[in-house]
């Protein structure tokens, strides 16, 4: 399970993103300074969107600011820490932070498709 992150303008281009990547994706977003609270809170929750410049703005900025920090292998925790400790599927019940991060191979993904798209929503 997961969200289905569409195209705005093309709801047949879409992409789908399991929990575990996604949380850590919405802090990404979140620290692009593109969301409010309120948007942030939606982005959560599996929803919200954003328009066209807003999408490619994001795009930049992960690409530029995340994506070029990253190698090959790594990923970013929910707490922003990079780590090339691969996730090995362990379920973490003391420590649930420890299950989530977004790979450095979805992050790229994300950007290429909000950076190809004509703003972009989550459901």
């Amino acid at each position: 399970m997961g969200v289905r992150i569409t195209d705005l303008n093309d709801s047949s281009r879409f992409m789908n993103c399991n929990w575990w990547n996604w949380r850590p994706l919405v802090a990404l977003i979140v620290a692009s300074g593109l969301l409010s609270e309120d948007d942030m809170r939606i982005f959560q929750d599996g929803h919200g969107g954003l328009e066209e410049i807003e999408s490619r703005e994001l795009a930049a900025h992960l690409r530029e600011n995340v994506l070029s920090a990253l190698s090959v292998g790594q990923r970013i925790r929910l707490d922003g820490r990079i780590t090339s400790q691969p996730d090995d599927g362990t379920f973490h019940r003391i420590d649930q932070d420890e299950n989530y991060g977004v790979s450095r191979e979805m992050l790229a993904e994300f950007v290429e498709f909000i950076e190809n798209s004509r703003g972009f929503c989550v459901v």
